[in-house]
């Protein structure tokens, strides 16, 4: 997660797996912009024999 608010002092910040808040004392001018980089994944169970699953996300 990379973030820049331009001529402005950062007062908070707060990300979970949904949203990311930024917290500034006053009206910021912030630029930003998002980009995922994701790969095949791959579940499996090591105690017993389970099919594999894998997969990869586009956007």
């Amino acid at each position: 997660l990379h973030f820049r608010i331009l001529d402005y002092t950062l007062t908070g910040c707060y990300a979970d797996q949904h949203s990311v808040q930024v917290f500034a004392s006053g009206k910021p001018k912030i630029s930003a912009h998002r980009k995922l980089i994701s790969s095949d994944y791959y579940i499996w169970n090591s105690k017993a024999p389970a099919p594999v699953t894998y997969g990869s996300l586009l956007l």
